[in-house]
């Protein structure tokens, strides 16, 4: 959804496209790319079921 510092400089979606892609599929949709809970909580309401992360559980 967002850049991330593990991947940088890898392309992302943003959280408009990514929440259109998420309700387009008619599947279960995980929020993955520099998530965190202030992030999921922006996203919740649009086609996201939960959210994974690497960096937002691990230390600075």
């Amino acid at each position: 959804v967002y850049a991330t510092r593990t991947h940088p400089g890898a392309p992302f979606l943003g959280p408009l496209r990514a929440a259109t892609i998420a309700r387009a599929v008619g599947l279960p949709a995980i929020a993955l790319g520099g998530m965190n809970a202030r992030r999921y909580r922006r996203l919740a309401g649009l086609g996201f079921v939960g959210w994974a992360a690497i960096d937002a559980l691990t230390p600075e």
